[in-house]
């Protein structure tokens, strides 16, 4: 899901260009885009962030997903694939030696830190310009 809005394909297509890909909002700045840029994902982002950063232009897909595939997916991400972040880089180390128990066991851990931001979006008010939708919903056709 990460990838896709971010392809050179979709961008193509669509006319824009990537301007920041991979913020993780809670511990990084809201990402600054030119007219024609998009942000490709934004991980943990609120309600409230969205209404205090984004001009009333903005356009966004927000993708909820189940705890309990975000733990699984961000133990294996965290391994090799997650975007650079102060998290990262402190959790890939002890997740590579981890056993697989252990690497969910950090991965609930770090999913800790931030749930009450995710569970901001289960009744979002003011939400302009916005699809909401699920990742269950995504990939069910």
């Amino acid at each position: 899901m990460r990838d896709v809005p971010a392809d050179p394909r979709v961008l193509g297509a669509v006319g824009f260009r990537l301007g920041a890909g991979g913020a993780d909002v809670p511990s990084e700045p809201w990402p600054a885009l030119q007219p024609g840029e998009i942000a490709a994902p934004l991980y943990c982002a609120t309600p409230q962030d969205r209404a205090s950063h984004a001009a009333d232009s903005d356009r966004a897909i927000i993708v909820l997903r189940d705890p309990r595939d975000i733990v699984v997916s961000l133990a294996a991400s965290y391994r090799a694939s997650h975007a650079p972040s102060n998290t990262t880089r402190l959790l890939r180390g002890p997740i590579n030696a981890a056993s697989p128990r252990h690497r969910l066991l950090l991965a609930m851990f770090a999913f800790s830190s931030w749930s009450e931001r995710l569970r901001s979006w289960a009744n979002p008010q003011g939400i302009d310009n916005a699809l909401v939708t699920t990742y269950c919903k995504l990939v069910a056709d």
